[in-house]
């Protein structure tokens, strides 16, 4: 392993360890964050929730995602999820025929859901998975995440398993070719969710978490000078 990937590694390690912290803040403190322009729809132009574009107590879980599907396309968000269970609702947060869909953050599907409680709304729960970095992508009936080789990443809207994790077909590329008609506002209610430390904090946790990362720095920098 060079470097570069211990220093991924030692990254990414910070990243959980700070979704754990989040975690176990305890009280009625929280952020929303209200879509800026428009969201994209594809994992390199996500809308990135950081503490600095949420609005709220920094270090206190993400409760909301407010935006609107004005053209028929979907919107994408980046975010934390802090435990091994997530979940997220349209319901009483819009009006018109919503998608709700999880990717990973390499983009493979993992679960998704179109109607519940009998309504045209979306909501699920989500269980068994690992903290990190994820992707909540909304879009109106109809409009589907698609792989590289046009297949659509999630074989049904509404999986037989809705209390388990399930991977999806394939990797988000792009979305279907036909606009949706199902267009308008939307509030999706979250639980298990934070925004994305920003990068300071990440050092930060490198310096501070006992996490190997000074004496890793430190053993680079006596490699470098020999």
């Amino acid at each position: 392993m060079n470097w570069l990937s211990k220093f991924l590694k030692i990254g990414a390690t910070s990243i959980t360890a700070a979704a754990l912290l989040i975690a176990t803040t305890q009280g009625a403190q929280a952020v929303t964050f209200t879509e800026s322009g428009d969201a994209g729809q594809t994992l390199a132009t996500a809308a990135v929730i950081t503490p600095g574009s949420a609005t709220g107590i920094p270090g206190t879980p993400l409760t909301s995602i407010s935006g609107a599907i004005t053209s028929g396309n979907a919107d994408l968000f980046q975010f934390l999820i802090t435990g091994s269970t997530f979940s997220a609702s349209t319901i009483g947060g819009s009006t018109f025929d919503t998608q709700l869909f999880l990717f990973n953050s390499s983009g493979l599907g993992i679960f998704t859901n179109d109607d519940s409680g009998g309504g045209l709304q979306s909501a699920f729960t989500v269980t068994g998975l690992t903290a990190g970095i994820y992707y909540l992508g909304i879009s109106g009936f109809n409009y589907d995440p698609l792989t590289g080789t046009g297949a659509v990443v999630f074989p049904t809207a509404n999986p037989v398993s809705p209390g388990t994790a399930l991977a999806g077909t394939g990797v988000l590329s792009s979305w279907g070719t036909a606009t949706t008609s199902s267009l308008g506002s939307y509030t999706i209610a979250l639980t298990g969710a934070a925004p994305v430390p920003e990068p300071s904090s990440v050092l930060g946790l490198i310096a501070l978490g006992g996490l190997g990362g000074g004496v890793f720095l430190k053993r680079r920098k006596k490699i470098t000078t020999t």
